[in-house]
């Protein structure tokens, strides 16, 4: 039983290093489906967001942990209202 640690090992390093990088190469096989695209999570929208599912989150633009993907049209709609709303009440407050 003397063997049984580098056994362990190598099965480890098969594991890390050999494992992701074939199930890597075969996901990127062939053209991407529309089920594979993040939809934007704001209501009424539907959109696809241009990001895959698997594409980690620190990588995207407009992720909000805990919400979800938001599509570039939603971000900018949203910023728009946002800066209206904030010059309407400077003007009221400044004339």
């Amino acid at each position: 039983m003397e063997w049984l640690p580098e056994i362990v090992v190598a099965v480890v390093i098969v594991v890390l290093l050999v494992i992701p990088h074939v199930v890597l190469r075969d996901s990127k096989v062939g053209t991407t489906k529309t089920s594979d695209k993040e939809i934007c999570v704001i209501p009424k929208c539907g959109r696809e967001t241009g990001y895959r599912k698997d594409t980690p989150t620190d990588r995207r633009e407009h992720y909000v942990d805990g919400a979800g993907q938001r599509c570039d049209k939603c971000v900018e709609e949203f910023l728009l209202d946002e800066y209206n709303k904030r010059k309407n009440a400077l003007e009221s407050a400044f004339g």
